[in-house]
C-alpha cells in the first residue's frame, strides 16, 4: 500500500504522460490494500491524473471490480490503456467495467486478457461505450484477435491461433460471430480438425485473406481445401457470402496462394520445392485445379522428366513458369545427373499446352525470360555474367534463342572475342545490346586483357545485327550509350573520366560528328585542361549537351569560359547546336539535406542556351561547406546568385545572405529554398533574410540549423521563427545541453502549428565523456509535440503493440505547455523526414516512436542511437502494409548502432521488408 501511495504522489507531481505499474510481486492482493472504509485508492488515483495518456497494469486482477460511479474523480483522460492481467468478469465486475468505459472518451487504443467465456460480452461492451477507440486486441487462451475499429463497428479484424487444440467452446463461438478478416493457423492437421477448419472458415465474414501453414502430409491440403470450398460455394448460394478473398498454404514440398471470388478459385500461384518430392496426393492436387503461375525451386533432374511433364501437361492456364536451374551447384550436393538445359526448353516447350506470358528461367550463368507461342520462344530477354563461363550446351542453347535484349554484365577478355563473335552471329533479331556494367571491377584484379572497345564496337554494328537499335557499352572509366538504325551508329552519348581521354588511341576510331552528348566525370585543374575544354564545342559539331564534373571553386571559371567560346561560335557561323551546359561535381547530383557535415562547397548549375543566341536561363543549386569558403565560390554567388534554385549556408559564423540581398536588388530572385546556420541571423543578417524572403515570388521553403549559443543568437532565432514559421519545412536541433537549451525553444514553440509547413525534424545531441549520457525525460514531451501529427490524425492513428507497455519514468512537461492547451488547435503538414542521433531512456523512446505517423512518413534516421531490438519491432509493428506503388517508408538507417549488429534484428528486418519490399534499409 505505501510504495503504490508513493507511486502516486510521485506521478501527481512529475506530470507522467506515460506509466506502466506491475502489481504482481506486491506482498497481499490488490483487493486487500484498498480499504473502502476510506476514499484514496492509488490505482484508481493514478487512471484518474489527467495527464497520463498511456496506462499499462500488471497483476491487479480486481481493477474493474473497484470501480463505481465515483471512484474516476476527475475522468480519465487515457489514449491508450492495457491490462496484461487475466480480468474476471462476473455480473457485478462487468457493471464495473460499463463505468470505466463510460468514463474514457478519449481512449484510442485498448488491449484485454480475458476469459474466453468473457470475450463476447465484453467485446460488445467496449465498441458500444468508447466511440473514439481505433485498436482493440484482445487475447484468450491460444486465440490473439487485433481489430481496427472506427465510429464503434469493426473494420478489420486479424486473428491468429497455433492448433485446433488450443480452442475451446468459447473461442469457437467467439470466432463464428464472423468479424475477422484476416486468419493465420499455424496447423498441424489431425483427422477430427477438417470439420473445425470448415466451421472456421464458414464464419469468416467478411473474410478476406486465410493463410494457413501446413507441416504434415500434403493430402491434408487436398481434403480440407476441397471440402472448404465447396462447403462456402453453398452458403454463397443461400446469400451468406461468408468466403475468403484469398488464402495461402505452405508445406515442406509446395506452397499456393490464391484467390477466391465468384464462386471459384482463380489466380492460384504454385511453387513446387523439389520435384522429385511430390506425391500422388500432390499430383492429383495439382491436376484438380487451374494455376496461372509455377515455380520450381530446383534443378530437375533426369529422373524427374516424366514428373514434369506431367505437371505441365496439366498446366492449361498456366501464364508464368520460372525455374531456378543451378546445375554445378545441384550436382555437387546431390551426385545425381540433371536434366540438360536444352533438354528442359524442350519439354517445356512440347508439354505446354498453352501460351505463357512469361517463362524464366535462371541458371546461374545466365538467366533468360521469354514469352512461349505455338511451341517456341519469342521475345527473349538474355542476362549473362561473363562470356567465358558459358559451356558448349550453353551456347547451343544460346543460338537457337531469338533474342531480342542481350546483357552481358562483365566486359568480355580478349579470350572470348571468338565466342563473342558466335553469340552476335545469331542475333538477327536482336534490338538492344548491353555489354558491362559500371560496377564491373574485374580489370583492377585480373591480368588477361579485355576486348578492345573498337572490336566490341565493330562486333555491335555487324551487318547480321541488323534490327539493333540500342547499344550501351562500359568499359572501364568509358561508357557509350548509342542510337542504331540500319546497322549505323547515330547520336552517341559518351562519358569518359577526365578531357585528356578524347585524344586516347582507344576512342579514336569514334567519329566526332556522332557525338551529341559529353560527359566528363572530372576536372582537377582548370589551368591544363582549360584549353582542350574550350575546345569542345569546336571539335564536336553535332555536340548538344555538354556535362562536367567539377569541385564549386572551378563552377565560375568554366561557366564563364564556355558562354565565352559559344559566343565566338555563334559569332562566327551564326549558330551553335550546344543547348545544355550541366556543371556539378563527379556528375553525381548531391543531397542538399543529407545531415552530413560537409568540408567542401557544392555546386549544382544547368544553363540552357537559346537556339540562335547568347541569351541564356540558368538554374543552380548551392550548398556551401561548414568550414571555408573559397572566394571563387564567393564570386559565382555574386555574378550567378540569381539563378540560385535553393542555397544552403553552412559554415558557422559567415554569411552569403548579404551577398544574395544585393544579387536580387538588382535581378528577380528564383529562390524557392533557403537552409541556413542561426548564425547568419547575427549583423543584420535577419533584415536581409527579410527581404531575400520578399523578393522571391516562389519561395516555399525555409530551413534552420540551431546550434545554442548565446542570448543573442537565441533572440534572432526567435525572431525569424516567429517572422517566417510558416514557411519552415525543415528544423535541425544540434544540442549539447538539452536541459540548458531545449526548455528556452519549447517555451517560445510549444506546439507545431507554429511551423504548419515541417516536414523534416532533425534532433542531435553531443554529451560528455559518458556514454550513459541521455536527453532528460523532461524534453520528451516537447519533442513529441515537434513529431506528432494533428490532433485530428493522432485520434486515427493506430497505437502500436509496444505502446501497451508504457512508460513507467516521469516524464515532465514544459510549463508553456499547459498555458497552450486552451490555445486555438491548427492543422500542420505530417513528417516526411525523422533523423534523431541521440540517446534516449527506452520508456521515451517508445513514446517517441508511438506518436510518429508511419503512414506518411518516408525516411527514418536513427543511426548512432541506443535504440534496442523492443524499439525497432515497435517501428515495424507501426509501418503499414505499402499498397500497390504507394509505399511509406522509404529508407530507414540503423547504421552504427546494437541492434544493427544483433543476430536477433534479422527477424524484424525481414518483417519490414515483406512489409514494405522496396524499403531500402541502411544497417553499415
Amino acid at each position: 500500500m505505501d510504495d503504490l501511495r508513493s507511486l502516486a504522489g510521485a506521478v501527481a507531481k512529475a506530470n507522467v504522460l506515460h506509466l506502466s505499474v506491475d502489481g504482481t510481486h506486491l506482498k497481499s492482493p490488490a483487493l486487500d490494500v484498498v480499504n473502502r472504509g476510506q476514499r484514496f485508492d492509488p490505482i484508481l488515483r493514478l487512471t484518474s491524473n489527467a495527464r497520463i495518456q498511456s496506462l499499462h497494469l500488471k497483476g491487479f486482477d480486481d481493477f474493474f471490480h473497484r470501480i463505481s460511479k465515483s471512484a474516476l474523480v476527475p475522468a480519465p483522460k487515457l489514449r491508450v490503456f492495457s491490462m496484461e492481467s487475466k480480468a474476471n468478469f462476473k455480473d457485478k465486475t462487468l457493471k464495473s467495467f460499463k463505468e470505466f468505459l463510460g468514463h474514457c472518451s478519449a481512449l484510442a487504443s485498448m488491449e484485454l486478457r480475458l476469459d474466453p467465456q468473457d470475450s463476447i460480452k465484453t467485446t460488445s461492451e467496449i465498441l458500444s461505450k468508447v466511440e473514439s477507440l481505433t485498436s482493440l486486441k484482445v487475447i484468450h487462451g491460444g486465440l490473439t484477435a487485433t481489430a481496427c475499429v472506427s465510429s464503434g463497428k469493426i473494420q478489420d479484424v486479424n486473428m491468429a491461433f497455433r492448433r485446433f487444440s488450443d480452442l475451446s467452446p468459447s473461442d469457437i463461438e467467439f470466432i463464428q460471430q464472423g468479424l475477422f478478416t484476416r486468419l493465420t493457423i499455424e496447423y498441424h492437421p489431425q483427422g477430427t480438425d477438417e470439420k473445425l477448419l470448415g466451421d472456421v472458415l464458414c464464419h469468416g465474414s467478411p473474410l478476406n485473406h486465410i493463410q494457413i501453414r501446413f507441416q504434415e502430409r500434403c493430402v491434408a491440403i487436398v481434403t480440407t481445401l476441397e471440402l472448404t470450398v465447396q462447403d462456402l460455394v453453398k452458403m454463397a448460394t443461400l446469400d451468406a457470402p461468408n468466403i475468403p478473398d484469398s488464402f495461402s498454404v505452405n508445406c515442406r514440398r509446395l506452397s499456393l496462394t490464391a484467390k477466391y471470388s465468384q464462386a471459384r478459385i482463380h489466380d492460384m500461384t504454385i511453387t513446387i520445392t523439389q520435384l522429385a518430392d511430390l506425391n500422388p496426393e500432390d499430383f492429383t492436387f495439382i491436376k484438380q485445379n487451374q494455376y496461372i503461375r509455377l515455380t520450381i525451386e530446383s534443378t530437375p533432374l533426369k529422373a524427374d522428366e516424366d514428373r514434369l511433364s506431367a505437371v505441365l501437361r496439366n498446366s492449361v492456364g498456366l501464364s508464368h513458369l520460372h525455374i531456378e536451374y543451378n546445375q554445378e551447384r545441384h550436382h555437387i550436393l546431390t551426385r545425381k545427373p540433371q536434366l540438360g538445359i536444352q533438354d528442359l526448353v524442350k519439354i517445356v516447350t512440347s508439354e505446354t499446352p498453352g501460351n505463357l506470358e512469361s517463362l524464366l528461367i535462371d541458371c546461374g550463368r545466365f538467366s533468360t525470360n521469354g514469352r512461349l507461342s505455338q511451341g517456341r520462344i519469342h521475345e527473349v530477354v538474355m542476362t549473362i555474367v561473363q562470356v567465358g563461363d558459358l559451356s558448349s550446351d550453353d551456347l547451343k542453347f544460346i543460338q537457337q534463342c531469338h533474342l531480342a535484349r542481350l546483357v552481358i554484365d562483365q566486359t568480355p577478355l580478349k579470350s572470348d572475342k571468338a565466342r563473342l563473335t558466335d553469340i552476335l552471329s545469331h542475333g538477327e533479331d536482336l534490338t538492344h545490346l548491353q555489354i558491362g556494367s559500371k560496377g564491373d571491377r574485374r580489370r583492377a584484379i585480373t591480368i588477361k586483357p579485355d576486348m578492345r572497345l573498337q572490336d566490341i564496337v565493330e562486333l555491335a554494328t555487324s551487318d547480321v545485327l541488323c534490327k539493333l537499335e540500342s547499344l550501351k557499352i562500359d568499359w572501364g572509366d568509358v561508357s557509350i550509350i548509342a542510337n542504331i538504325s540500319s546497322g549505323k551508329i547515330h547520336d552517341v552519348d559518351l562519358t569518359i573520366k577526365q578531357v585528356d581521354d578524347l585524344s586516347s588511341g582507344d576512342l579514336k576510331f569514334i567519329q566526332k560528328e556522332l557525338i551529341t552528348k559529353l560527359s566528363i566525370k572530372g576536372i582537377k585543374d582548370i589551368m591544363e585542361d582549360e584549353g582542350q575544354l574550350n575546345g569542345i564545342p569546336t571539335s564536336y559539331p553535332k555536340l548538344g549537351h555538354l556535362r562536367v564534373g567539377c569541385s564549386a571553386d572551378l563552377c565560375l571559371s568554366i561557366v564563364n569560359s564556355m558562354i565565352s567560346t559559344r559566343a565566338g561560335i555563334v559569332q562566327k557561323k551564326g549558330s551553335s547546336c550546344l543547348k545544355t551546359l550541366e556543371l556539378m561535381e563527379d556528375l553525381i547530383p548531391f543531397d542538399m539535406l543529407d545531415g552530413k557535415y560537409h568540408r567542401d562547397d557544392c555546386i549544382h548549375t544547368i544553363l540552357t542556351f537559346a537556339n540562335d543566341s547568347n541569351t541564356f536561363d540558368m538554374r543552380s543549386w548551392i550548398r556551401l561547406g561548414d568550414y571555408y569558403t573559397d572566394s571563387s565560390v564567393t564570386n559565382f554567388i555574386r555574378q550567378y546568385g540569381w539563378s540560385t534554385v535553393s542555397f544552403y549556408e553552412g559554415a558557422i559564423s559567415k554569411t552569403y545572405t548579404t551577398i544574395l540581398d544585393e544579387v536580387y536588388n538588382t535581378r528577380e530572385s528564383q529562390l524557392e529554398s533557403l537552409h541556413m546556420n542561426q548564425d547568419v541571423l547575427m549583423d543584420l543578417g535577419l533584415d536581409h533574410v527579410k527581404k531575400i524572403i520578399e523578393r522571391s515570388p516562389n519561395f516555399k521553403n525555409l530551413g534552420l540549423i540551431v546550434i545554442p549559443s548565446g542570448d543573442d543568437t537565441r533572440t534572432a532565432t526567435k525572431t525569424l521563427l516567429d517572422r517566417h514559421g510558416k514557411q519552415l519545412s525543415m528544423l535541425r536541433l544540434r544540442i549539447w545541453s538539452c536541459g540548458f537549451y531545449m526548455p528556452h525553444f519549447a517555451s517560445s514553440f510549444p506546439s507545431r502549428n507554429r511551423f504548419p509547413n515541417l516536414v523534416s525534424f532533425d534532433l542531435r545531441t553531443y554529451f560528455g565523456v559518458s556514454s550513459s549520457d541521455t536527453v532528460p525525460s523532461s524534453c520528451v514531451p516537447w519533442i513529441a509535440a515537434m513529431i506528432s501529427p494533428p490532433p485530428s490524425q493522432a485520434a486515427t492513428l493506430p497505437a502500436s503493440s509496444s505502446s501497451s507497455q508504457a512508460s513507467s519514468h516521469p516524464v515532465v512537461e514544459t510549463p508553456s505547455t499547459e498555458a497552450n492547451k486552451g490555445s486555438k488547435t491548427e492543422s500542420w503538414t505530417v513528417l516526411r523526414e525523422v533523423v534523431f542521433r541521440t540517446k534516449l531512456q527506452p520508456d521515451d523512446w517508445r513514446t517517441l516512436i508511438d506518436v510518429i505517423d508511419f503512414s506518411v512518413l518516408e525516411y527514418l534516421d536513427l543511426r548512432k542511437c541506443n535504440i534496442l531490438l523492443e524499439h525497432l519491432k515497435q517501428i515495424v509493428d507501426r509501418v503499414p502494409y505499402s499498397k500497390g506503388s504507394v509505399a511509406p517508408l522509404k529508407v530507414l538507417v540503423i547504421k552504427h548502432t546494437r541492434v544493427a549488429k544483433s543476430a536477433d534484428s534479422r527477424a524484424v528486418l525481414d518483417a519490414l521488408r515483406k512489409k514494405v519490399p522496396s524499403v531500402r534499409i541502411v544497417e553499415e
